[in-house]
């Protein structure tokens, strides 16, 4: 890559930190992917690090407001009757745990049932939407690519933020710092993750399969990525399947990680309904 695409990507980068104050929506226009919250545990996670950032104005500093920007939320609340039961049962467990002492009180708390989710509705409303990946925001250390933890943590460049440490804590979620990262096979720039952890407690899945450290080829449009007990759907989008993200990949990969700028073989973008290419599973590493 010329020096002229060098600078173009630092300066889109240090432009990018500099947006804190702006919608959301003005950072998906050009993602080429996504990572959706799919069960009700993962959705409020999103949603109550939404209101971390919000109400506490950490998405001031400067790795937060990139993990901040990397986060499309909706601009209304939406109610999920999901989250809201599985707060009621949260609370349950926490009061049968704090009455543990007390056989008769604890036995006596009541199930959640349709009266009870009436009369607490409101804590079934949560903020609703999706992480964002594009080119042109780059992660904090490139040659790592985006890497996904607990936070927000002051001076730790994690990427992408999946729930606070507090929230981590009190819901039993066994997610490292970092947990895992998303990035580039330079030889033939498919799109991979991998575990960021040694220990053998941090869980990672991919449609069922464990992953650890070896990097796992998300060669399909749509997967379903498990973070311990966060559950996400990551999908490809329409603009990574376009010329302009093929030619915009190549050059981010060669100036990110050292990639060649002619490789035999160019990975396409997964498109829905069809199978990975013969030949490349899921969990081989490029060449």
């Amino acid at each position: 890559m010329n020096f002229v695409k060098r600078v173009h990507f630092d300066r889109a980068h240090q432009k990018h930190l500099r947006l804190s104050l702006l919608p959301t929506n003005r950072m998906s226009a050009d993602k080429f992917a996504t990572l959706r919250p799919s069960n009700a545990l993962a959705r409020l996670a999103f949603s109550d690090l939404y209101e971390t950032f919000t109400t506490k104005r950490q998405s001031s500093q400067q790795y937060a407001s990139a993990a901040f920007h990397r986060m499309d939320v909706e601009a209304t609340q939406t109610f999920d009757s999901e989250v809201l039961r599985l707060r009621l049962e949260t609370e349950r467990r926490v009061s049968q745990n704090a009455y543990a002492s007390d056989t008769e009180t604890s036995e006596s708390l009541p199930e959640p049932d349709s009266d009870m989710e009436s009369q607490h509705e409101e804590l079934g409303n949560i903020w609703t939407g999706n992480y964002i990946l594009r080119l042109d925001s780059a992660p904090a250390v490139r040659a790592r690519g985006y890497t996904l933890g607990k936070g927000p943590l002051e001076n730790c460049p994690f990427d992408l933020l999946l729930c606070t440490k507090f929230f981590a804590k009190w819901h039993g979620i066994n997610l490292r710092n970092p947990h895992a990262r998303f990035s580039f096979f330079p030889e033939n720039r498919g799109f991979y993750i991998a575990s960021s952890s040694r220990s053998q407690s941090a869980q990672l899945t991919v449609n069922g399969e464990t992953v650890r450290r070896r990097p796992y080829a998300l060669n399909q449009h749509s997967m379903i990525i498990r973070f311990d007990k966060l559950e996400y759907t990551f999908q490809w989008s329409d603009y990574a399947a376009t010329e302009a993200f093929i030619e915009e990949r190549r050059e981010y990969v060669t100036w990110a990680l050292g990639g060649p700028t002619e490789t035999d073989f160019d990975m396409p973008t997964p498109r829905p309904n069809r199978r990975p290419r013969e030949g490349v599973s899921g969990n081989q590493c490029a060449g």
